[in-house]
């Protein structure tokens, strides 16, 4: 992982650095672009190998004494596993541009959308349509028992 972690950092650095000629601001902003695309991704393989070292730990000493475990590692397995999809939550959360992004109203408008019924969307229904009368209204007419009729009926 931090081999493939270091291309994809040097190949996107290179990209950044690569002179192309003349004075292009639609290039220049894409390299900045790319260069702040960059910036959050560099802590996601550190949060992996930190949390990672208990587990590695507690799987290689089972591997050599298999009879003789450490309760201590255990435990510090069992903690530090499940971290790493809040870890990466929070690393993601303290990006800048989601700081921005992520204000009282934005959360409120999002909390309001998931508990909000959805819009039911029904079409009007429609009369049938006599040959004969084709100037006539044909708006249907619902009588107090909640049945639909024709204008001509009623």
């Amino acid at each position: 992982m931090v081999v493939v972690y270091t291309c994809i950092t040097v190949t996107l650095n290179r990209k950044v650095k690569r002179w192309e000629g003349t004075y292009d601001p639609d290039v220049e902003r894409n390299k900045d672009l790319l260069k702040e695309d960059i910036k959050p991704l560099r802590a996601y393989p550190f949060i992996y190998l930190a949390l990672s070292i208990f587990p590695l730990v507690h799987r290689i000493q089972n591997a050599i004494s298999p009879d003789n475990t450490v309760f201590a590692l255990v435990v510090l397995h069992a903690l530090t596993s499940p971290l790493q999809g809040m870890v990466n939550a929070i690393v993601y959360g303290l990006d800048r541009e989601t700081i921005v992004r992520l204000t009282p109203t934005s959360i409120k408008l999002a909390i309001q959308s998931h508990f909000n019924q959805p819009t039911l969307i029904s079409e009007y229904p429609s009369a049938p349509v006599n040959s004969q009368d084709a100037s006539a209204d044909l708006s249907p007419v619902v009588d107090p028992e909640g049945d639909l009729q024709d204008q001509e009926e009623s």
